[in-house]
C-alpha cells in the first residue's frame, strides 16, 4: 500500500550552514514517500544561492522579506497544500533529523484519524543524551506550555508513545485535514507561541497532539535564537501576551495580566541593572503590540483559506 505524502517543510533566514546540514540530514530519511520544500524568508547571506547549488531538485520558495515564523511557514503551507501533501511536517533549520524520522512520525499519526499533531523526542544537538522535548504539558493558570523532560538525560524515562498538550514547532507533522479545517498559523505572531496556539485550536477542533519518543531529532537551541536579545525580548513579550488574550478566560485573565504586570516590573528591575534599556522598552512596547494587534485583527490570518 502506499505510504501518505509528506512535505518537509524547511524555513531559512540567514543560516546557510545550519540550513544545508539539516537538509543533508534529510537525505538519509528512509520514509519512500515525502518531498523538500525550503521556504526562504529573505535571507543576505547567500542561503538561496548555496541551497540552490547543493540541492537543485528541492523545491525553493522565497519571500522578498522575512515573514517570521508563522508567515514564513505558511508560505510553505500552502505550496504543499496546493500538491498532493497528506501530511506537512514542519522542521526547524537548526536540526539534524535520525533516518527513521518520518517512518514514526507518520506510523503514529495513521493510528487514529483524529490524531492531528505529532512530535518527535528532541534532544540538545551539543548533548546528544540531553532531553529537550518529551512532549508539553499545560500549565493551569496562563495556560502556556511546560516542557516535559526538559534538559534532563534520557535515561528512557519518556520512551511511550502518548498524548501531550503541545507539539512544539521545531519538529511538527500535521495533518493535512487538521490544516484544512482549523487554517494555518496566526501571523499576528510572527515568531514565539505560534505553535502554541496552533495546537490550542486543533485541541479546541477535536484533534489529539501526540508525542513519539521513537521519532528522534537534534536541536541546536543557541542557533534558534540568534535574533539580538531585544527583538526577543519584544517577540516573546507580544507572542505571550497575544497567547493569553486568546486562550485564557473566565477569572483566569484578569489573574494572568496582573502577573504579567508584575513580571514587567521584575524585567525592567533586570534590564536597568543590567543596563540594558533598551531591552526593557522592547518588552513593553511587545505587551502593547500584543493587546493592539488582538484588537485591530480580531480574526487573525489563521481565518483565511490555507489554499
Amino acid at each position: 500500500m502506499k505510504q501518505p505524502r509528506v512535505a518537509v517543510i524547511v524555513l531559512n533566514w540567514n543560516r546557510r550552514e545550519d540550513t544545508l546540514e539539516c537538509l543533508r540530514s534529510l537525505e538519509r530519511l528512509t520514509y519512500p514517500n515525502y518531498g523538500v520544500i525550503v521556504v526562504d524568508n529573505g535571507s543576505t547571506d547567500g542561503s538561496v544561492e548555496a541551497v540552490q547549488e547543493a540541492f537543485p531538485s528541492l523545491q525553493l520558495l522565497t519571500n522578498a522579506e522575512n515573514l517570521g515564523f508563522a508567515g514564513g511557514n505558511n508560505v510553505g503551507i500552502r505550496y504543499a497544500l496546493d500538491g498532493e501533501a497528506d501530511y506537512v511536517f514542519l522542521l526547524n533549520n537548526d536540526t539534524v533529523v535520525d533516518a527513521a524520522l518520518l517512518d514514526e512520525l507518520v506510523a503514529a499519526a495513521e493510528a487514529d484519524p483524529q490524531i492531528g499533531l505529532v512530535g518527535p523526542k528532541i534532544y540538545y544537538y551539543d548533548q546528544p543524551d540531553r532531553l529537550w522535548y518529551a512532549g508539553a504539558r499545560e500549565q493551569w493558570l496562563r495556560r502556556i506550555p511546560a516542557t516535559v523532560g526538559l534538559d534532563e538525560l534520557d535515561q528512557g524515562q519518556y520512551d511511550q508513545v502518548r498524548e501531550t498538550a503541545f507539539v512544539y514547532g521545531t519538529a511538527m507533522l500535521i495533518r493535512r485535514q487538521a490544516l484544512e479545517g482549523i487554517g494555518l498559523f496566526d501571523e499576528r505572531f510572527f515568531a514565539y507561541h505560534e505553535d502554541a496556539d496552533f495546537c490550542m485550536r486543533a485541541r479546541q477542533a477535536g484533534y489529539y497532539c501526540v508525542y513519539n519518543p521513537r521519532g528522534v531529532i537534534w536541536h541546536k537551541v543557541s542557533a534558534a535564537t540568534h535574533d539580538a536579545p531585544h527583538v526577543q525580548d519584544y517577540l516573546r513579550a507580544k507572542g505571550r501576551i497575544l497567547f493569553f488574550v486568546k486562550h485564557v478566560n473566565g477569572i483566569r485573565l484578569p489573574l494572568v495580566l496582573l502577573y504579567e504586570l508584575y513580571r514587567l516590573a521584575k524585567v525592567w528591575t533586570w534590564r536597568l541593572r543590567d543596563g540594558r534599556i533598551e531591552n526593557g522598552r522592547s518588552y513593553s512596547r511587545g505587551l502593547w503590540d500584543g493587546v493592539r494587534e488582538f484588537i485591530l485583527r480580531p480574526e487573525g490570518a489563521q481565518q483565511r483559506s490555507p489554499t
